[in-house]
C-alpha cells in the first residue's frame, strides 16, 4: 500500500467521516478560482479563505466529507482581522497565517467562553469583536478563514512520512464543485473540508 493510500485509508475511518476523494491539479485549479470569485463576491466585508489556498497549494489534497459525528475544529474557523497593523507581541492578538501578521479584532469563539477582562462585543452566541484592538480605522479589515491543523494526520506524520498538513473549509460555491468533481456526495446535512500534505519526511 502507498502512503497516499494509507492516508486515504486513515481519512476514511475517522468517525463521522462519509466520503473521501483526491483532487487532480485541474480541479484544484478550478476549486481556487471558485475560491477567488467567491471571495470577490462578498460586499460588506471582504473574506479571505488562506486556509483552502494554502490546502490547494500542498501537492496532495483531500476532500473529506463529514457529518456532525465528526469532531470540532481544533482552533476557531473564523476572524476579523486588521491588516498592516503594528501588533503587540505577546498580547495574544496575533494571527499567522499565509506568512503574514494579522491583528485580531474579531473571532469565533466556543460555547461557554468567557472574556478576560478585555472589552467585548458579541455579534452572535459564537462570534465576538475586541473593540480596542481596532489600531487604525483606516487600515483594512476582512474576514479571514485561516489554515487549520488536521491531529489525525499530525500524530501519525512520521510514520505516513507526509508534512506541511493544513486543513480548511471551502465556501459554498467550492463546495458544491468539489462535491460533483470528486462524486461525493452532494445532501447539505454534511460538510466538506479540505486537507492538503506533502509527501516526504523534509
Amino acid at each position: 500500500m502507498s502512503k497516499l493510500e494509507a492516508v486515504e485509508r486513515l481519512l476514511r475511518n475517522l468517525p463521522g467521516m462519509v466520503a473521501v476523494g483526491r483532487l487532480d491539479e485541474t480541479a484544484k485549479a478550478r476549486a481556487l478560482e471558485l475560491e477567488s470569485r467567491y471571495e470577490a463576491s462578498s460586499l460588506l466585508v471582504p473574506v479571505r479563505n488562506l486556509g483552502v489556498r494554502a490546502a490547494l497549494a500542498r501537492n496532495h489534497t483531500c476532500v473529506l466529507v463529514k457529518d456532525r459525528r465528526f469532531r470540532r475544529p481544533p482552533a476557531p474557523t473564523v476572524y476579523l482581522v486588521e491588516e498592516g497593523g503594528p501588533g503587540e507581541e505577546g498580547g495574544g492578538i496575533l494571527l499567522e497565517a499565509g506568512g503574514k501578521s494579522y491583528r485580531i479584532i474579531g473571532q469565533e469563539v466556543p460555547d461557554g467562553w468567557e472574556p478576560s477582562g478585555e472589552i467585548t462585543w458579541a455579534l452572535s452566541s459564537s462570534f465576538v469583536l475586541f473593540p480596542q484592538r481596532r489600531s487604525d480605522r483606516s487600515l483594512p479589515a476582512f474576514i479571514l478563514l485561516p489554515p487549520l491543523p488536521f491531529p489525525e494526520l499530525e500524530s501519525r506524520r512520521e510514520e505516513l512520512e507526509i508534512r506541511n498538513i493544513v486543513s480548511a473549509s471551502p465556501s459554498s460555491l467550492c463546495d458544491c464543485f468539489l462535491r460533483q468533481s470528486s462524486s461525493l456526495p452532494a445532501s447539505m446535512e454534511y460538510a466538506t473540508i479540505l486537507v492538503g500534505f506533502d509527501v516526504g519526511s523534509h
